[in-house]
């Protein structure tokens, strides 16, 4: 898993101001959070199955302009 993919996705979700830059430029903030090419084409093409798999099934995945994540209750 990557743990650069996990914090990207986490910290989007939970910071607006975040929000609005990957709005303005995915790449810019993807690069930011140093993803893999393969990484950022899982986001930018909302890979719901990919990323899961990426993350080990710990996040519930939400699609919408951006991928949410919510840490699964165990």
């Amino acid at each position: 898993m990557s743990d650069n993919l996990k914090k990207f996705l986490v910290e989007v979700t939970e910071k607006p101001e975040l929000k609005d830059q990957y709005k303005k430029d995915k790449k810019q903030l993807m690069d930011k959070y140093n993803l893999t090419p393969e990484e950022q084409d899982m986001v930018a093409n909302q890979d719901l199955d990919a990323i899961n798999k990426a993350l080990n099934n710990e996040y519930d995945l939400a699609p919408n302009s951006i991928i949410r994540v919510c840490k699964k209750e165990q």
